[in-house]
């Protein structure tokens, strides 16, 4: 028994360890140059079809509005030129719009469209507006900020384009940045007083969700929950839709700026670090999609893909936003 238990051990010592297959580890994403060679671009949007942008422009009357097909080998194309400093992008209703926060006509801002699939001079959107900033298309209205009139308002899309009448909904007390809209409220960030508020869509009571923020800047809606960056304290947080306890997804995040929303997680821009970021809707570790970037600024996502303006870097950039 002892001579056949020693050959055994024997025999185990002389055979071969099995080997172990390990997969390599999956190719990182890669970064995608969707467009380069743009002038300090601003503004992003993307629809099923097509990623838009608005060049600020270096220079007074050198803003644009661009778009590219989503698939391999396009090349962008020119909606509008010779604008000053658009900003703010929306599609809705086969429009693309857009604001342009500095004087264009009378020393005054402007909201715009020009229709997509027949390019033609811009024509003009509202009256009354003085430096628009966001803007946001739901159904037959165009919801924006209007950040030197301090106010939230909206304006009918399905009156003529000459019939110009803005509705103011809310009066502000500081600079409305940030701006989501769904079928009963709208939404908008304060930033200098810190303030995230709603209110019915067609006017009504405002409801103040959270007050004392740290120049709140960035918003998007889901669902349920409201979801705001601040650029001061760093807070990447939300709240539910109805009020209540306020969630701190993130911190650490000073600088953040735009941010948007997929099923599972927030993202946003953080131009001082140069980089994409995003956590869990329900908070967690902050991962990092891209670094190295040249201010990025605005951000959009569809199914796939982050999309982000550069604007020191003068490109539109992509990448897929494989967790």
């Amino acid at each position: 028994m002892k001579r056949w238990l020693l050959l055994s051990l024997l025999l185990a010592a002389c055979r071969k360890p099995a080997k172990v297959h390990v997969e390599p580890d999956a190719k990182p994403p890669e970064l995608r140059v969707v467009a380069d060679q743009q002038d300090q671009p601003w503004g992003i949007y993307v629809d099923d079809t097509h990623v838009y942008w608005a060049n600020k422009g270096s220079k007074k009357r050198q803003g644009s509005l661009s778009r590219i097909e989503k698939k391999p080998g396009a090349a962008p194309e020119l909606l509008a030129a010779e604008l000053d400093a658009p900003w703010g992008i929306a599609v809705g209703n086969g429009r693309v719009y857009w604001s342009a926060a500095a004087p264009l006509v009378g020393g005054l801002g402007s909201l715009s469209l020009v229709d997509k699939t027949h390019i033609d001079r811009p024509r003009r959107v509202g009256d009354r507006i003085a430096e628009p900033w966001s803007i946001v298309v739901r159904g037959q209205k165009l919801f924006f900020t209007d950040l030197h009139l301090k106010q939230v308002a909206s304006v009918a899309l399905n009156a003529s384009v000459d019939d110009k009448q803005v509705i103011t909904l809310a009066t502000t007390d500081g600079r409305p940045i940030g701006l989501a809209v769904d079928d009963t409220d709208v939404y908008w960030s304060d930033s200098e007083p810190g303030v995230i508020s709603k209110m019915p869509v067609d006017g009504g009571p405002i409801t103040t969700l959270i007050a004392k923020g740290d120049k709140t800047t960035g918003l998007a809606i889901d669902g349920t929950h409201v979801f705001w960056s601040e650029w001061g304290s760093g807070k990447i947080g939300r709240v539910l839709k109805a009020g209540g306890v306020i969630d701190t997804l993130a911190a650490g995040q000073q600088g953040a700026r735009t941010i948007v929303l997929d099923e599972a997680r927030v993202y946003w821009t953080h131009p001082p670090s140069g980089s994409i970021r995003s956590v869990a809707k329900t908070g967690g570790a902050v991962k990092v999609h891209a670094e190295n970037q040249k201010h990025p600024y605005s951000l959009a996502v569809d199914a796939t893909s982050l999309y982000w303006v550069n604007f020191n870097g003068g490109a539109v950039m992509s990448i897929e936003k494989r967790l």
